[in-house]
């Protein structure tokens, strides 16, 4: 008899155990966490709740809570992502090397990959901020950060250029240039680790132009094996 009220306790801490599991994970779904994610070599258009929209480069995705999207409109972005935000709107986009904010309408791209985040701004004013500095950036204006240092720039172009078929990079390391080219034509680099800069553009439609593109450049070997899939570069 002394084994019955232990039973029963243990009976009756299983089932609260349960009903606090099932509360949490109703919570969690009645939250409604979205994620979109682009597939390699594709881009993607998705709609915010507000009806503000990212288009997603290959590879990339975002993540935000949808079930209070109108009192904390926060969404977290691993790759890189052109959004249009409706005016009267205020956005938050954080990076794990930065944040960028937005008060009331904007269009611009974002670019957070290894350790570097760039950003351009079309329209609007945004504010950026890591935890070594914080700026504004307004129509024309981009800025890239380095191992948390910022280096602002003008620009002409009035869209991401990856949107209509380039990537475009500003003294970035060779193997964040290669590891985009991985995602935009879905082949696998073999290279070896380079402390070394990039500055240069380079097509998605061709694969050995760009290839040409990036190696040549920089002094770089490549060779692509017989299926076409997958590339090797030495110094």
């Amino acid at each position: 008899m002394a084994n019955i009220p232990s039973l029963r306790f243990r009976i009756i801490m299983a089932v609260v155990a349960s009903l606090i599991i099932i509360v949490f994970v109703i919570h969690f779904m009645n939250k409604g966490v979205i994620l979109a994610t682009a597939p390699l070599a594709n881009m993607i258009v998705h709609a915010l709740p507000d009806q503000s929209h990212v288009v997603l480069n290959d590879g990339s995705s975002i993540e935000y809570v949808q079930g209070t999207w109108e009192a904390e409109r926060n969404i977290l972005l691993v790759g890189e992502a052109y959004f249009s935000v409706k005016k009267g709107n205020t956005l938050q986009v954080k990076t794990t090397n930065g944040s960028i904010e937005i008060l009331d309408g904007a269009r611009f791209n974002v670019r957070a990959w290894g350790d570097q985040l760039y950003v351009e701004c079309y329209e609007g004013t945004i504010n950026m901020s890591n935890q070594q500095r914080a700026t504004t950036l307004i129509e024309n204006q981009a800025i890239i950060v380095v191992k948390g240092r910022m280096e602002e720039k003008m620009i002409s172009h009035q869209k991401p250029l990856w949107s209509t078929g380039s990537s475009r990079f500003y003294k970035e390391n060779i193997n964040q240039v290669l590891a985009e080219l991985e995602r935009q034509y879905a082949v696998i680099v073999n290279a070896p680790t380079m402390n070394r800069l990039f500055n240069g553009i380079f097509r998605h439609d061709d694969l050995e132009t760009a290839l040409k593109t990036v190696c040549e450049s920089m002094q770089l070997k490549y060779e692509i094996d017989k299926t076409g899939r997958i590339i090797t570069i030495e110094e």
